[in-house]
C-alpha cells in the first residue's frame, strides 16, 4: 500500500503593526497564569506543544524538520519561544522570530484545545506586543 500526500488548501495572512496599541490591555483572567520565556526548550517539549496546539489547524512545517534542525532553530537567540501556563500546566505557546532586522514575526501563536474559549489568549498577546520595545509584524 502506497501512501500519497494529501494536499490541503491554505491561506496565509500577515498583519502589520507599525506602532504600539494605545488602548490598555484587557484584564487578566482569574487564576494562576504565567507567560514564561522558554530558553533553549527541548525539542520533545516543543513538538508536544506544536502537535497538540496545531493539530486542528494542520500545522505541519516544523514536523518536516529533523530534531537537529529544530533544535538549532529553537536555540537561536533571535527566535524566542514563550509558553502560557494556567494552574501550572501548559495552556499555549507563542514563537517570535526576530531574525529579520527591524521586525518581529509571530511565527506561531495558539492555545491548547482545553484552553480555547477561556479568554486566555489575551494575557499572552499584549505581553508579546509590549515585550522589549518590539513593533510586531504578525
Amino acid at each position: 500500500m502506497t501512501k500519497t500526500a494529501r494536499r490541503i488548501p491554505m491561506t496565509v495572512t500577515f498583519l502589520e503593526m507599525k506602532a504600539r496599541p494605545t488602548a490598555l490591555p484587557p484584564p487578566q483572567p482569574r487564576g494562576r497564569i504565567a507567560l514564561l520565556k522558554a530558553d533553549k526548550p527541548p525539542t520533545h517539549f516543543y513538538r508536544y506543544l506544536y502537535d497538540t496546539i496545531g493539530a486542528e489547524y494542520c500545522w505541519v512545517d516544523r514536523k518536516k524538520l529533523t530534531p537537529q534542525a529544530l533544535a538549532e532553530l529553537l536555540h537561536d537567540p533571535l527566535n524566542l519561544m514563550f509558553v502560557l501556563y494556567t494552574e501550572g500546566c501548559p495552556a499555549g505557546m507563542a514563537e517570535l522570530d526576530l531574525r529579520k532586522s527591524g521586525t518581529a514575526n509571530i511565527s506561531y501563536f495558539g492555545l491548547m484545545p482545553e484552553a480555547i474559549g477561556k479568554r486566555l489568549g489575551y494575557p499572552g498577546e499584549p505581553e508579546l506586543i509590549h515585550r522589549d520595545n518590539l513593533v510586531i509584524s504578525a
